[in-house]
């Protein structure tokens, strides 16, 4: 029997990440098997890192059996996706403007929240009421899909909605 190669890769690595690696592979014809190990379950680079020829991508808690069974699966040529991630997977990709709308006032509320002013400063500023402010960030909060106010910043700086 000839031996097997195959390898494993973390999706975020410093100095080139995985994708950056996939493409480089592809682009020197190199067909070496990859399943991609990592914490993250974003849809981007899971999309992207199966376009690229990964022939599996599991999560680093994944149990022994799925990750032997991704090995196997790869090294014959079979796609293995943790079922934990499936649906972000195959699902469309949609680009920030699709996903969220805000409304003039949600924006300008944001990123008041975002230069880390409390509500009642905000209300102040805007000549609204603290409930308003409150109205509008609980909007902010259902369309980003967040709970917190550091998270609604994280989450629309990093989906371009707001700069700091």
């Amino acid at each position: 029997m000839l031996p097997v190669w195959l390898m494993l890769s973390d999706i975020r690595m410093p100095e080139m990440d995985g994708i950056q690696m996939l493409t480089e592979l592809k682009r020197i014809g190199n067909s070496v098997p990859v399943v991609m190990l990592t914490t993250f379950d974003d849809q981007g680079p899971i999309q992207e890192a199966l376009k690229l020829g990964a022939k599996g991508f599991l999560l680093k808690d994944s149990d022994e059996e799925l990750i032997t069974s991704a090995i196997r699966g790869a090294v014959n040529n079979q796609v293995s996706l943790d079922p934990n991630i499936i649906a972000k997977a195959l699902s469309p990709t949609a680009t920030a403007e699709e996903q969220i709308t805000l409304t003039d006032r949600e924006f300008e509320v944001l990123n008041q929240v975002a230069q880390g002013l409390h509500n009642q400063e905000i209300a102040n500023q805007m000549h609204l009421s603290e409930r308003t402010i409150k109205v509008h960030l609980t909007s902010v909060y259902s369309k980003l899909q967040v709970e917190t106010r550091a998270e609604a910043v994280a989450k629309a700086k990093k989906l371009g909605i707001i700069k700091l």
